[in-house]
Parts: structure tokens; C-alpha cells; sequence
């Protein structure tokens, strides 16, 4: 079991690594950063946090297009089972479809436990 603090050093050094190599999140990404920034400490921690993201200069933001949308769909089927509790939601199935289509994407780091499982790329979990 990870403890808070060492996620969050983890996360660090994802993101110092991320200066050098460069990181690429979908657009849901930002949803799910404001919606639980805005939920646990309010909306204007989700803005600072929305703007020192727009900062960093080695993140692109993809848009979900229709080709990562249905395959993002084709994948939320395959990791779908009403008897697990770590089916994947269609944010996390958008994000795996995303880094799957960045061709020079070797990794998906996340801290969701939903993505330990995933074939179709290797899932850093903090």
C-alpha cells in the first residue's frame, strides 16, 4: 500500500521526469484534476492548479477525437466486468486510448489502480 506522501513524491518525480521527456494527457485529464481539486479544496485551488498546468511547457493536451473515443469504448468492453470492482470508468478508458495513440508513448504513469491490468501499454501505478 502506497501512503499519501509517497504518492505524492512519486508523482514529483513523474513530473521532473515528464520536463525531460515530455508528457501528454487527454483533456479528461484536466476534468478529473478540477473536479477533485474544486470537490476537496475548493474552486479556486482547481483554478491555480488549471493555470500552472497551461505553464508547463513540455504537456500537450490532446483532445479526444472520435478515433480515441471509439477506441476508448472498444476498451472500457474488454476491461469490463459487473463482477470487478476496477472496471474502468470512460475517463480512464479515454486516457488509456490516448496513450496507446501517442505513438511515442512508452508509458501511462497514473495513480488509478484501475490500469494494472491494462496489455495494450505498460501502467506506471504510484
Amino acid at each position: 500500500m502506497t501512503l499519501p506522501g509517497e504518492r505524492v513524491s512519486q508523482a514529483r518525480a513523474i513530473l521532473e521526469r515528464g520536463e525531460h521527456e515530455g508528457i501528454v494527457v487527454s483533456t479528461t485529464v484536466l476534468t478529473e484534476v478540477y473536479y477533485v481539486l474544486s470537490r476537496e479544496k475548493g474552486e479556486r485551488s482547481a483554478e491555480r492548479a488549471m493555470e500552472m498546468i497551461r505553464r508547463f511547457e513540455s504537456l500537450t493536451v490532446l483532445p479526444v477525437t472520435e478515433e480515441i473515443a471509439i477506441h476508448a469504448a472498444r476498451l472500457r468492453r474488454t476491461y469490463y466486468s459487473q463482477s470487478n470492482d476496477r472496471t474502468p470508468s470512460y475517463a480512464d478508458a479515454i486516457n488509456l486510448a490516448t496513450a496507446i495513440a501517442v505513438a511515442e508513448c512508452d508509458r501511462l504513469c497514473t495513480g488509478d489502480s484501475d490500469f494494472e491490468d491494462v496489455s495494450e501499454i505498460t501502467s506506471e501505478v504510484f
